[in-house]
């Protein structure tokens, strides 16, 4: 709405110089998320009959060492993050898998279903948690009497025109005196670890 704002606002020759900070970690990283694609289409309208440049953010969380690339093929374990979630945490912790729906081997296109990549999560001092395939929601709570989930994991097929993602939701690990309660989860070092439920070595890249 803002970038159409601006193109309704000025003449054409004009050139424009935005400044876009939205400053997310969040998408696949490939041009295909709904801002992405919203982004390239103001662009295109608007370099018809003017200039227009995008300033975005690069670098800032350079050191929070929150992104990671792979590829995962047959059983290996060929990824294993560790999630540093710490203890007055007062809000939710997310974490995206993305992965494509199509590879092409050898000239061959080869289709990925969403169920072809496990995931296996490791709460600090906790047993593993396996989500099921079949299933798009899984959720757990720490301890079990909690009145909500400690973490949710949705499996979503066909997030975008490419891409199948895996979104995991960490609850908070604290909440202030008074608050509503709320499922808390387990702070400290979460693992995450993510193989190939395919048998023919078809290599899955993740981002």
């Amino acid at each position: 709405d803002a970038l159409t704002y601006v193109l309704h606002r000025t003449a054409p020759g004009a050139d424009i110089v935005v400044n876009c900070s939205y400053g997310t970690h969040a998408g696949p990283h490939d041009g295909s998320s709904l801002l992405e694609q919203a982004l390239a289409e103001a662009l295109a309208i608007a370099r018809r009959d003017r200039g227009m440049w995008l300033v975005v953010p690069i670098g800032n969380a350079y050191q929070s060492a929150c992104h990671a690339q792979t590829t995962v093929v047959d059983d290996e374990v060929l990824l294993r993050a560790e999630i540093d979630v710490p203890a007055d945490k007062t809000t939710d912790t997310f974490i995206e898998v993305w992965y494509p729906r199509q590879v092409t081997i050898q000239e061959r296109d080869v289709t990925i279903d969403v169920a072809d990549l496990a995931l296996t999560l490791t709460p600090p001092d906790c047993q593993q948690l396996v989500p099921d395939p079949g299933s798009r929601i899984s959720s757990w709570s720490a301890p079990a009497s909690q009145p909500a989930p400690s973490v949710t994991v949705v499996q979503t097929g066909e997030a975008t025109d490419t891409r199948h993602r895996i979104l995991i939701v960490i609850a908070p690990t604290w909440q202030r005196p008074g608050a509503e309660a709320e499922g808390l989860a387990p702070y400290g070092h979460w693992g995450l670890c993510l193989t190939s439920r395919r048998s023919d070595r078809v290599p899955i890249p993740v981002d």
